[in-house]
């Protein structure tokens, strides 16, 4: 593995270049430790989802911008349900890596609400 990589996961990455297109960055874990690594990236808001319901404090905290792009990097379920949820009309949501097992519901169910 390149050195330069070495230790870094898909979501520290993603906020790296979030930040240098000019983006405003959310980042969410359950890891006050990544957390901090993320704001210190340049995460402009940063969620722990042990704390509570990361999508009700991201519409809380959410800019006026219509658009709002999702990047999720964690395999798990609960984390894919939250990026779907705060996907909007006319955003893109985009996964690295699917959580185990079936994904219940049908991809138009997930879809829509968003469409």
């Amino acid at each position: 593995m390149d050195g330069h990589l070495r230790g870094r996961r898909p979501g520290h990455l993603a906020i790296q270049y979030a930040k240098a297109m000019g983006l405003l960055v959310c980042a969410i874990d359950i890891d006050e430790g990544k957390l901090a690594h993320a704001k210190r990236l340049g995460a402009d808001l940063v969620f722990n989802a042990k704390a509570g319901d990361p999508v009700a404090a991201f519409e809380k905290n959410r800019p006026a911008a219509e658009r709002i792009g999702v990047l999720i990097t964690a395999p798990s379920l609960t984390a894919f349900k939250q990026g779907v949820g705060m996907t909007r009309k006319l955003g893109t949501c985009v996964l690295v890596g699917l959580p185990p097992g079936r994904i219940p519901g049908t991809a138009f169910s997930m879809w829509s609400q968003i469409v």
